[in-house]
């Protein structure tokens, strides 16, 4: 009698064994393509008028396209690189595999020294090729 429990016991531990190994595999391999998200080195960017930055895709190696929604604010190359045109505020749209991804992109005016020492609250001016800084209240 004691016998036959033991081989009971013996034939469902080789049957749970086999069981295990096959199993283990699969759900490795499950959880690495889970694991492998596509995602944009920036999200989210401000750079001054004239600067630029690269925008890369991270975790496909699948056709990347690119697109701004405000050309004049924002340029885009198909490589990813991104150029601040004038102040204001872009998205940058990126696609793959069908699906979008976004990187909202700040440009601000290049800094003018003499607005930021002036001893008064001041704005810049310009009349043709003459930049002027004056009070910011003066018309």
């Amino acid at each position: 009698m004691k016998m036959k429990k033991f081989a009971k016991v013996i034939i469902l531990s080789l049957a749970l064994s086999m069981t295990a190994q096959t199993v283990a595999p699969v759900s490795i391999a499950t959880h690495a393509e889970a694991a492998a998200k596509i995602k944009l080195n920036v999200s989210k960017k401000t750079i001054m008028v004239g600067k630029s930055f690269t925008l890369k895709v991270k975790g496909t190696s699948k056709k990347v396209t690119f697109r701004t929604n405000k050309k004049a604010v924002a340029s885009v190359t198909k490589s990813g690189k991104v150029k601040g045109k004038s102040a204001g505020k872009a998205t940058i749209t990126v696609k793959v595999d069908g699906k979008k991804y976004a990187c909202k992109v700040t440009v601000k005016e290049k800094e003018n020294k003499f607005v930021t020492n002036a001893p008064f609250e001041a704005a810049v001016a310009t009349v043709g090729d003459n930049t002027v800084v004056m009070p910011k209240d003066w018309k």
